[in-house]
C-alpha cells in the first residue's frame, strides 16, 4: 500500500496515513476484540445516519494488529487554523458548535444518549466514593 506514516496516535490506537483515500486506526494489542468491534459497529451506526463523518470502510489485520479504514478527510487541524486566521475564530467556533448541536440532537438506534452515560459515569463514581 505505499509508504505507511503514522499521523496520529492516542491511547487505544494508532492512526495511518494509508493512501489519498484512506486510513487505519490500528489498534494496540491491548485493547480487547470486544471493543473494537463496538467501534466498528458504532461507527457504521453514525455513518448510516446522515451525520457528516468519515465512512468506516472495513476491519481488517494490518501488520498483526486489528485496524479499522476509514475515508480520509483532508484539512487542517483547528489549532493549525487558529494560529493562521485567528480572524476566523468566531466563524470556526460557531461551526464546531453547530456539528455539537447536530451530533447530540441525533437519535442512533443502538447507541445510547450522551445524557445516560453521563448519567452511568455519575452513578459509578457515587458507588465509588461511598465505599
Amino acid at each position: 500500500m505505499g509508504l505507511e506514516q503514522t499521523i496520529g496516535e492516542g491511547s487505544t490506537a494508532k492512526i495511518i496515513f494509508m493512501d489519498d483515500r484512506t486510513v487505519a486506526k490500528q489498534f494496540f494489542d491491548r485493547v480487547s476484540h470486544s471493543s473494537i468491534d463496538n467501534e466498528y459497529l458504532k461507527s457504521k451506526a453514525v455513518m448510516h445516519s446522515g451525520l457528516p463523518v468519515p465512512a468506516v470502510l472495513k476491519k481488517v489485520i494490518h501488520n498483526g494488529q486489528t485496524a479499522l479504514l476509514y475515508e480520509r478527510i483532508n484539512g487542517s487541524p483547528l489549532t493549525q487554523k487558529l494560529s493562521k486566521q485567528p480572524w476566523t475564530a468566531i466563524h470556526l467556533i460557531n461551526q464546531m458548535a453547530n456539528l455539537q448541536v447536530l451530533m447530540h440532537d441525533k437519535e442512533i438506534f443502538g447507541l445510547p444518549q450522551q445524557v445516560d452515560i453521563m448519567q452511568q459515569k455519575i452513578t459509578l463514581v457515587k458507588r465509588k466514593n461511598v465505599s
